[in-house]
């Protein structure tokens, strides 16, 4: 739960490895791999930090160090760290930044980077009730997940897809995907049905630092549960969640939501201040545990078809 720490560690961590780099020009192989993993480390502590202006630039620092000609061996262990940016801007509801992010021509050599702007684009899609582009960017990341290129393709502990359904950082974002497009066409039930099942995935995931899944699965779902009035089922989300992610800013403000719709006034207020001390570093402000639970939904026209 110390979140500021790690962001310290992981950037010192980061100077370090700039001075050394200078010094010898040694900048590739698993060097080089160790190097990214502390910015991915360092972006992800941002992201529970609530700072959005840190997770991005470092995100952002990732895809600098990654071009084809350093990792053109190491495709299959390196290239899904070049998607890292894609769950920051999701993470704080870049919707509009989303949409305008390029997509690799080459979607071969960058299938995950592929399959992460299709979920990414969808979920800004759904997010802004536009069901049917939501529906199409969901189709074309099947097509990327489905591609041989993504076989073997890893991100550290976890591969990137599984065939099985079991045990993949894409298959967290499937079942993502389907919960959200579903909310916004209002199909509640399925909805959390599939938002539950990527909740189960995302736990599924082999152990890793940071943890494959970069934003907890949670935190959609109790923030859409909360948005639907259950605030009961919302709370047991996030006090599972604060479990597995002590002192997260994300699941405070959510309890403070469900406490608030249950009447309960004097917790709500006790959560709202922690939150508020949690947050004092952010630079994002937190109105939701997800900042998906945006009270939008597709037309009853978008619904219908």
């Amino acid at each position: 739960g110390d979140y500021l720490r790690a962001i310290e560690a992981n950037k010192k961590a980061f100077e370090s490895d700039e001075l050394y780099v200078q010094i010898t020009k040694q900048d590739s192989g698993y060097y080089l791999g160790y190097r990214v993993h502390n910015l991915h480390f360092l972006a992800w502590a941002a992201m529970f930090d609530g700072q959005y202006k840190t997770a991005i630039q470092y995100a952002r620092y990732i895809q600098e160090r990654l071009p084809l000609d350093k990792i053109e061996d190491l495709l299959k262990y390196l290239e899904s760290y070049c998607s890292v940016h894609l769950m920051v801007l999701t993470r704080f509801g870049k919707w509009d930044e989303i949409l305008k992010e390029p997509m690799p021509e080459d979607k071969e050599t960058w299938v995950c980077v592929a399959a992460m702007s299709h979920y990414a684009r969808a979920i800004a899609y759904a997010a802004k009730g536009m069901v049917k582009e939501a529906k199409k960017e969901k189709k074309d990341f099947f097509a990327a997940v489905l591609s041989p290129s993504m076989e073997g393709r890893l991100l550290h502990n976890n591969v990137m897809w599984d065939k099985e359904g079991k045990c993949g950082i894409f298959n967290v974002a499937a079942k993502m995907m389907e919960g959200e497009i579903l909310y916004r066409e209002r199909d509640f039930k399925q909805a959390f049905e599939a938002l539950r099942k990527a909740v189960k995935l995302e736990d599924a995931l082999h152990y890793d630092e940071p943890w494959g899944w970069m934003q907890p699965t949670r935190h959609a779902l109790g923030a859409l549960l909360n948005e639907q009035k259950r605030y009961q089922e919302a709370q047991k989300v996030f006090e599972e969640d604060l479990k597995k992610w002590p002192k997260n800013l994300w699941s405070t403000r959510g309890l403070a939501d469900s406490h608030k719709g249950q009447g309960n006034a004097a917790k709500a207020k006790e959560y709202l201040k922690l939150t508020k001390k949690l947050a004092k570093r952010a630079d994002v402000k937190v109105t939701s545990a997800c900042l998906c639970a945006n009270g939008v939904l597709a037309s009853n026209k978008e619904c219908c078809k």
